[in-house]
């Protein structure tokens, strides 16, 4: 007869023969699988990384668009250099209106760079004037031709009609015809301007001839002189004679 202590054993047993076959298989097999863990944790932690790197990415994204619209507000510090001039690098803070101060600098040239000075048109003078019509007056008295009509523009004209190369067919039959002239001349008035000047006064001729006769002439007369070259001519004479 089987005793209560043999049959407690073998019922023990026997629970744990059932037991065993719907163990957890991870307590079955744990010593099988251990060697393929470690391939699981690399793809959970290739995983991870790429979800770190997308993170990274889109704030990196964020960060760009957030500072390229940032828009600077007062009472804001702005750090400011330049380029070789370390004296003028400052650290300003922006007004309640939203300026800022910053130094000026002023260009600075070598002698080499500097740019010529515009020329300063010339005011032509009243002594330039007078000058000229004394010119004038003694060139006419030495009968001689290309001096005389050197005093002229070659755009000259005489009486409002006459041009440059009558003007100088005229003198040239002074010449021939006479022995000697002694002009008088008188001015009355001058007016200078930059590129010329307005003449008038009183002119009286006396005339002889090679051949037997004399000539008086005068009257008022007005030039109107221009500046070419820088020298002064005659671009416009105008006579009002009395025999």
């Amino acid at each position: 007869m089987i005793s209560k202590k043999y049959i407690v054993f073998i019922l023990a047993i026997v629970s744990v023969a059932v037991t065993l076959p719907w163990a957890p298989k991870s307590f079955l097999i744990k010593d099988v699988n251990a060697s393929v863990l470690p391939m699981q944790e690399m793809e959970s932690s290739i995983r991870v990384n790429a979800m770190n790197k997308k993170i990274l990415m889109s704030s990196l994204s964020l960060g760009r668009n957030y500072y390229r619209d940032y828009k600077i507000g007062p009472d804001e510090l702005i750090e400011t250099s330049v380029f070789e001039e370390e004296k003028l690098n400052k650290t300003v803070r922006v007004s309640s209106r939203g300026n800022i101060r910053l130094p000026v600098m002023l260009p600075h040239y070598t002698e080499a760079q500097l740019a010529p000075a515009p020329e300063i048109p010339k005011v032509i003078s009243k002594k330039e004037v007078q000058k000229f019509m004394v010119e004038y007056r003694d060139r006419f008295m030495k009968l001689e031709l290309d001096p005389f009509m050197d005093l002229f523009s070659k755009e000259a004209i005489e009486n409002r009609m006459l041009p440059y190369a009558d003007i100088r067919e005229a003198f040239r039959k002074t010449i021939v015809r006479s022995k000697s002239i002694i002009y008088k001349l008188k001015i009355y008035s001058i007016h200078t301007y930059r590129d010329g000047a307005a003449v008038t006064g009183h002119y009286e001729i006396f005339q002889s001839f090679r051949k037997l006769g004399k000539r008086h002439l005068e009257g008022d007369i007005q030039w109107d002189l221009v500046l070419e070259n820088g020298s002064l001519k005659i671009r416009e004479v105008n006579y009002g004679r009395k025999h």
